[in-house]
């Protein structure tokens, strides 16, 4: 197999919910080798920032709870420092059924 066949091979297995750890054992390759030919696909790219996030409902409260992953967060300038307070202004774009989330100020 040569290393575009690869490539397709673990990029569709990567699109399917494989690991990159799980994708070396099965291609036999290490998973660094795996992570350096795959991450910067295109494909790869989208998917990573098109991943599903974590909606908790509290009825007892009457609210939900939305887990968006660090990696999000710190793209929009959200610093990890717990000590900070930072605010986000959220929008709602009913034509397109999106959520909007801009760091405020």
């Amino acid at each position: 197999m040569n290393k575009k066949e690869l490539k397709e091979q673990c990029v569709k297995m990567y699109c399917e919910g494989k690991s990159y750890v799980e994708i070396a054992k099965l291609t036999g390759w290490s998973r660094t080798y795996i992570s350096n030919l795959i991450r910067n696909d295109e494909r790869i790219k989208k998917m990573n920032n098109t991943k599903k996030i974590k909606v908790q409902k509290k009825k007892k409260d009457n609210r939900l709870v939305v887990y968006i992953p660090t990696k999000y967060i710190e793209k929009l300038g959200i610093s990890k420092d717990f000590n900070i307070d930072e605010y986000v202004d959220v929008t709602i774009d009913e034509k397109n059924k999106n959520i909007i989330i801009e760091k405020h100020g």
